[in-house]
């Protein structure tokens, strides 16, 4: 619940602005993005009714999809990167039938790493360069 506003203050802190140019034209894809993978938990919820060991490789592949998705939105290909191990990771966990805490400990682990490469990339206070159009 304070994942959000905590990493608001974190990144302030270290002197990013956290924004985006107004211009890009893929920056409400972010928040579309956002609401999709919110709108998903319920399939993670559901794969849990079933083998409740599942719901974190569920929740690993959704946010592993959505990863992918942000190579293209942020211009950053260590997305692809992440999602992909997000996405090995789930089948991973499913197939040596690993217990719950062993997926959400696993997400955290590649999650960290992520920050820790996209912040070691870019310096803080940077901003994207905003994408020609292809118009």
């Amino acid at each position: 619940m304070l994942i959000f506003p905590g990493s608001v203050a974190l990144g302030k802190s270290l002197g990013s602005s956290g924004k985006h140019h107004k211009e890009k034209p893929l920056a409400p894809l972010a928040l579309e993005g956002t609401l999709w993978v919110l709108l998903s938990i319920p399939l993670a919820i559901s794969v849990a009714l079933y083998k409740v060991e599942w719901f974190f490789p569920g929740i690993l592949l959704l946010i592993g999809g959505w990863n992918l998705a942000f190579a293209t939105l942020f211009g950053m290909r260590i997305y692809w990167a992440f999602g992909a191990s997000l996405v090995a990771a789930a089948v991973v966990l499913v197939a040596m039938d690993s217990p719950l805490f062993s997926g959400g400990h696993t997400g955290a682990a590649i999650e960290y790493a992520l920050g820790i490469a996209i912040f070691r990339k870019v310096k803080p206070g940077a901003t994207q360069p905003i994408p020609a159009s292809k118009n």
